[in-house]
């Protein structure tokens, strides 16, 4: 795959991460479609494993449809930032950039594994997402043990003709596969998941 350049502008690049903490940048206008969901995932450190391995192995993609592949056609292993990926829906071949990368980081806030990928040109969309997998402060079970959540947030807008046109449709697709990323890293999370 050539060297492509990110489809949207430069200044939003990791927009999708302030985003998921809650932030409006100004310089993100009305004219992009704004999604995100959360879901529950589990509780403990080895639910919490188990759903940021999934993610960062890209096996969320894969266990939701989507298959990514590097220019020489192999799996990605990992995220890196700058590393384009080519994703495939059925018939639909898409290109990003990862733009962010953090594994398994303890922070004031809890544990969080966090990657962000924007789209190149060929994307049907033009944007950024971010999928985050994450303990949540203060939440925890019987057991003590923190809930795990996982997050899907994007900033997009229909790069290709027939999705302008057809917006609502696209729009549904978006929000079906990104139901698909959370039900994955739902399945992954449960493998090591600690009860209620």
């Amino acid at each position: 795959m050539d060297r492509l350049l990110l489809t949207y502008p430069q200044q939003l690049r990791g927009t999708s991460l302030l985003l998921a903490e809650g932030e409006l940048p100004p310089e993100l206008g009305e004219e992009w479609k704004i999604a995100r969901a959360s879901r529950d995932l589990g509780y403990g450190q080895e639910a919490f494993r188990a759903a940021s391995d999934a993610l960062w192995t890209w096996q969320v993609h894969a266990n939701a449809g989507v298959r990514p592949r590097l220019g020489n056609g192999e799996v990605p292993l990992g995220w890196r930032e700058g590393q384009q990926v080519g994703l495939r829906i059925g018939p639909i071949r898409s290109a990003c950039e990862v733009v962010h990368a953090e594994r398994a980081v303890e922070g004031t806030q809890g544990w969080r594994t966090a990657v962000a990928y924007g789209t190149l040109q060929g994307h049907v969309e033009k944007g950024e997402e971010c999928f985050i997998v994450e303990t949540v402060p203060g939440i925890t079970n019987a057991q003590g043990d923190a809930l795990v959540r996982g997050t899907c947030v994007a900033f997009s807008q229909p790069a290709w003709r027939v999705a302008r046109l057809a917006k609502p449709l696209a729009s549904f697709g978006q929000d079906m596969i990104t139901q698909r990323y959370l039900a994955a890293m739902a399945k992954a999370a449960g493998r090591g998941v600690a009860s209620p």
